[in-house]
């Protein structure tokens, strides 16, 4: 009967936090096809060189708000509630600094900031409004992300699941309404997205008025060891999507070279279709994370949640692999709306090499989720840095000076089979460690 309960669990948790993930990476995809409407190739090439600012604003709002939320969970399971109450304070100090640094690098360095990423003098203004726009939405993007991890560890990621699929079904109407209906190109992109963790917010507040909420707010100064403590848990998630930003910066600088805009263009198909299979992972793995922290101590419950894990991490990699290469020129054709031969051609090519690393990275960020989610930071920090621009920007260079774009391409999966490796070294490691525990 525990084992069935505990599955259960598991398998009600990752639906729901899938659903909501996938919601937020088709409202970005929604971004991406109503750009290529209106504005084609050079859209598309500004919205990719402003993706790697909102991976990086994502990864800090995740870093504060799982670190904060798993390090809650982990005092509430050893009995220390009331240092346990004192997190979410310092999550949302956390969250204000963060905010505030990146409202202003928004307003005054918009500009040095889509030069930096590669924009030219075709996009910079595309870019330049979209970025802008974006960072003065941070501190709505970055209190939704630390809110929505409370909700999830305090047992109610039916609602977190909802809040994402609300927000990101309003932000592809508000797409339609502002860029077609009102004419507003770029800018009424970004403020549709913009407004999505507004509405994400006022449903999570529906938990936080219930009678099911545990979560408190306990006034104190800042805790400097506290947020470190829960700084270090969410690390892997920040290095995760910090590495995002780095790659797609250094993906568009080299495909600028190599074939201009259009090859820009063609990684920003590749790169919005594989965010929805990161989001994939990132659901499983916000999935795992609560139930993870609270079992830390069992070791046989741990060892069934790893299990669950790896098995689910495989089969979804096989499953998206296979569907993106067989579908790689059906999702090409939804975003070449201008019907260019060189984007489409790119764009199938690119699909079928990148998604290649998918295979491994599946595991990978599952993996490293569910380390730091039962305490065991280093081990998540080091799949984290091999899947990380420390690998993934050398990889580049080097494959695509040999192989050109394809070698880019192939840089990923590079990336990611060394991080596999780390991988599944950790999980045998940690499971010899456990069986001396039981001995």
């Amino acid at each position: 009967m525990a084992k069935k309960r505990l599955f259960s669990e598991f398998i009600g948790n990752v639906t729901q936090n899938v659903a909501g993930m996938l919601g937020i990476s088709f409202y970005i995809l929604a971004d991406t096809f109503f750009i290529s409407l209106s504005l084609g190739a050079e859209g598309l090439a500004a919205l990719n060189f402003s993706l790697a600012v909102f991976s990086v604003m994502y990864g800090l709002g995740l870093m504060i708000g799982i670190g904060g939320a798993a390090r809650r969970s982990i005092l509430l399971s050893l009995g220390k509630n009331e240092d346990a109450e004192k997190i979410l304070i310092n999550s949302l100090y956390l969250g204000g600094i963060t905010s505030f640094i990146l409202m202003i690098a928004g307003i005054f360095f918009s500009s040095e900031i889509s030069l930096a990423m590669g924009a030219d003098s075709e996009t910079i203004h595309h870019s330049n409004v979209y970025m802008s726009t974006m960072l003065c939405f941070s501190p709505c993007f970055v209190l939704n992300y630390i809110v929505s991890a409370y909700v999830r560890n305090d047992g109610n990621s039916k609602i977190s699941m909802a809040a994402m699929l609300i927000s990101s079904l309003a932000n592809i109407l508000l797409d339609y309404v502002f860029i077609f209906r009102f004419s507003l190109g770029m800018y009424g992109a970004v403020f549709a997205t913009g407004l999505s963790p507004i509405i994400s917010l006022a449903v999570l507040c529906t938990h936080l008025k219930s009678k099911r909420n545990t979560v408190k707010l306990v006034f104190s100064r800042p805790d400097v060891k506290r947020m470190l403590s829960q700084l270090k848990l969410g690390l892997s998630s920040f290095i995760g999507e910090f590495s995002s930003a780095v790659t797609v910066t250094v993906f568009n600088l080299v495909l600028l070279k190599a074939g201009g805009n259009t090859a820009v263009a063609a990684y920003g198909i590749v790169a919005n279709t594989a965010l929805v299979a990161s989001s994939v992972f990132n659901g499983i793995s916000q999935g795992v994370q609560p139930l993870a922290s609270r079992e830390c101590s069992d070791v046989k419950k741990k060892s069934r949640i790893v299990r669950y894990s790896i098995i689910t991490a495989i089969t979804t990699s096989a499953v998206l692999f296979a569907a993106v290469f067989l579908c790689a020129e059906f999702i090409t054709a939804v975003f070449n709306s201008g019907n260019d031969p060189v984007l489409a051609k790119l764009s199938v090519r690119g699909m079928r090499i990148y998604f290649a690393g998918f295979l491994f990275a599946g595991l990978n960020i599952v993996t490293a989720a569910f380390f730091s989610a039962v305490d065991m930071p280093k081990q998540a920090f080091i799949i984290s840095l091999l899947r990380s621009a420390a690998v993934v920007v050398p990889m580049v260079l080097i494959l695509g000076y040999f192989l050109e774009i394809d070698g880019v391409w192939l840089s990923f999966a590079a990336a990611e089979f060394s991080a596999c490796v780390a991988s599944v070294i950790c999980i045998i490691a940690s499971k010899r460690a456990d069986r001396m525990k039981i001995r």
